[in-house]
């Protein structure tokens, strides 16, 4: 069994650490503190947006429409 079996993976789209980096949860919107006690922490949720004909999972700001992730994830393809 994989240690993302059962989890919301996808590609990270958004500032900190794990930008650009595939990220998995156990819940598919949850508050994420990038660095405890810092800025607090910001709401992400997992979406699926569409690329090319294919369909990529991403981890989004919880208040990002699905267009604003598809748009974040075209202009930073990685």
């Amino acid at each position: 069994m994989s240690a993302t079996e059962g989890k919301y993976t996808g590609l990270w789209l958004h500032h900190g650490d794990w930008e650009g980096k595939e990220f998995s949860h156990e819940l598919a919107e949850y508050h994420h503190d990038e660095h405890p006690g810092a800025v607090g922490a910001t709401e992400m949720r997992h979406a699926v947006v569409e690329r090319d004909g294919a369909e990529i999972a991403v981890w989004v700001p919880a208040h990002w429409s699905d267009e604003q992730a598809r748009q974040a994830l075209e202009s930073n393809f990685w």
